[in-house]
């Protein structure tokens, strides 16, 4: 968990954390937005390949989202939530 806040998140009231990292068997994204928005997450392998692509609508408040990673192979992974073409937050996750 990061306990800082950046200059972006104070401009524009989005934050998001992912754990547990290590991932086991699911991961939890929470994510903190002053409006109600549109939001894309994809999961990439350290290849770049894509093995997760949803879009979500937001609340103007605290959401959680939890994914499922079971299937996954044991690895290193890239979480990334977009909102338009911008990219919000990138994590680099452990699955085992």
């Amino acid at each position: 968990m990061h306990l800082y806040v950046t200059i972006n998140e104070l401009l524009t009231g989005f934050k998001a954390i992912a754990y547990p990292n290590p991932v086991t068997d699911f991961c939890n994204i929470r994510i903190i937005t002053g409006e109600t928005i549109e939001m894309e997450l994809i999961i990439s392998d350290m290849l770049g390949r894509t093995i997760y692509n949803k879009g979500y609508n937001l609340n103007n408040n605290e959401n959680l989202l939890r994914i499922y990673m079971n299937n996954y192979p044991a690895g290193f992974y890239f979480i990334k939530l977009f909102i338009g073409n911008e990219l919000k937050y990138i994590v680099k996750i452990s699955k085992s």
